[in-house]
C-alpha cells in the first residue's frame, strides 16, 4: 500500500513539472516568435519554386 500512494506522488511531481515546463515554454518569446520564423522560411521556399 506504501508503495502505491509513493508511486502515485512520483507520478504527481513529475506531472506538476512537466506542466510547468510547458508553460515556461509556451510563455516564452522564443515560442512566440516561431511562428513568424516559420511562415518567412514558407514564403521565401514557395517564392524560389
Amino acid at each position: 500500500m506504501a508503495d502505491a500512494k509513493t508511486e502515485k506522488q512520483k507520478v504527481k511531481e513529475i506531472t506538476d513539472k512537466l506542466e510547468e515546463g510547458l508553460k515556461e515554454l509556451f510563455g516564452s518569446e522564443k515560442y512566440k516568435s516561431y511562428p513568424l520564423c516559420q511562415n518567412s522560411i514558407i514564403t521565401v521556399s514557395t517564392t524560389l519554386c
